[in-house]
């Protein structure tokens, strides 16, 4: 579901790093994993350590410091990458993508960005959302057609779209374009990435949008927000909702951000430069964190003494992590994806998630959440039905959860029920939920 920025970091120091954090003061209890997977992770190596992790519809995906990615939970598009469409309870290895450096998840697709400034994608292409110039789907990744001497630095998804940043800091876009999310300044949807129209003089060094987005969110360079797409509840941010923007408009409030939250289904959040989480648009789950469940079409400061390092977006939850106080998220609960224990109802500001000292990156999806700890250990919690908690069960949790290592093979490793006939169709399940808060859309 998000945006990832290219960094090169030294291997050797990176490991050093990684391997300082102790695991018996960060980790959180793990439940039993299946046959074969050592739930406390030993003997998985720095080279299996996350550097990125991201949740979307049922499934998770993450790359690793060795330059591989791996994905688990539903597959019924083939969003797992592994060339079939069976589910996974652990990570499976995504086949063909080269020196991949994060991965980012859609409603029913996943992208992956690599050391060579490609872009690789795989899953549900029905709107063209692969950015391979077709429209059909596949099950094993496939090179986004990027134009003439262009190089990404970093990807992001929405729900059945995705983004690109170039090294130039011109933006791209590619897939369903009905609601204007790809910023072209049109309603046409496109294969192939189409770049954005940029504000003159804007100059975005972040792009980012979500699991569950139709809209599309970038931070310039001076702190500015711009944001364009669907605006059906406001989270443009420009002071109103209603109809959407075909290229980038900016959010009002004169806030300046450091960073802006990948996109949550009607719903955007940031962080501004003095680390205080704001968030505007649907609040009916309480998503927004200011203690109501009043719709903001402005940034709303999140209630919060605490300084923020990070703030993300699932469909109708957030989540951050703090500089010295762990996680917490807020919105929706049902399924225990505010990973505080409960797991029904909603919560309208900040919980503490469960033993969450230590996590920093953070995505929630639409039915579950996961961390990625400061050690290179990854963390899941809610729904995990299909297997996307990743730590070889497909049952719920109300508390984060480790994933398995990378490439172990349990017993269990396919989730139960999932096969392809009875596999969630995650872009007509988002269709439907835009519909049922009021978005103009016609869902097949």
């Amino acid at each position: 579901m998000k945006q990832w920025t290219v960094r090169v970091i030294p291997a050797l120091a990176l490991a050093a790093a990684l391997g300082a954090c102790s695991d018996s003061a960060l980790a959180p209890e793990p439940r039993d994993a299946a046959a074969g997977v050592d739930a406390n992770g030993a003997g998985s190596g720095l080279a299996r350590a996350f550097l990125s992790v991201s949740a979307g519809l049922g499934f998770t995906c993450g790359t690793t410091l060795d330059g591989a990615a791996y994905c688990w939970g539903e597959n019924g598009s083939g969003q797992l990458g592994t060339g079939d469409f069976d589910a996974r309870a652990v990570p499976a290895r995504v086949a063909g993508v080269p020196a991949a450096l994060a991965a980012s998840t859609g409603a029913a697709h996943a992208c992956a960005l690599t050391a060579a400034g490609e872009v690789y994608c795989w899953g549900d292409n029905s709107a063209g959302q692969l950015g391979d110039g077709t429209t059909s789907g596949s099950a094993s990744p496939v090179r986004v057609r990027r134009p003439a001497g262009v190089r990404f630095v970093s990807v992001t998804t929405g729900a059945v779209h995705g983004c690109g940043l170039a090294t130039d800091r011109a933006t791209y876009c590619w897939g369903d374009n009905s609601a204007g999310q790809l910023g072209d300044g049109t309603l046409n949807g496109s294969s192939v990435p189409v770049r954005v129209q940029a504000p003159a003089g804007a100059v975005f060094r972040s792009v980012r949008s979500g699991d569950g987005a139709a809209h599309t969110c970038a931070v310039g360079a001076a702190g500015a927000a711009w944001c364009w797409g669907d605006n059906s509840y406001g989270q443009l941010g420009t002071g109103a909702a209603g109809a959407p923007s075909t290229v980038p408009v900016r959010v009002a409030g004169g806030v300046r951000f450091t960073a802006v939250a990948g996109s949550g289904l009607g719903h955007t959040c940031a962080v501004s430069t003095a680390a205080q989480a704001y968030c505007w648009g649907d609040n009916s789950n309480g998503q927004l964190g200011d203690g109501t469940t009043v719709p903001r079409p402005l940034p709303t400061a999140v209630l919060s003494t605490r300084r923020y390092a990070s703030v993300e977006t699932g469909w109708f939850h957030s989540c951050g992590s703090t500089f010295l106080s762990g996680a917490y998220c807020w919105g929706d609960a049902n399924g225990g994806k505010l990973g505080n224990g409960t797991a029904s109802g909603f919560t309208a500001a900040p919980v503490a998630v469960t033993a969450s000292q230590g996590f920093g990156q953070m995505d929630p999806g639409a039915d579950h959440s996961c961390a990625r700890r400061v050690d290179g250990a990854a963390y899941c919690w809610g729904q995990g039905f299909s297997g996307q908690l990743g730590d070889g069960q497909s049952t719920n949790s109300a508390v984060p959860v480790r994933v398995a290592n990378p490439g172990s093979t349990p017993a269990a490793s396919r989730a139960a029920g999932a096969g392809r006939a009875q596999a969630r169709d995650g872009v007509a399940e988002w269709c439907r939920a835009r519909a049922a808060r009021g978005a103009a859309v016609i869902c097949a």
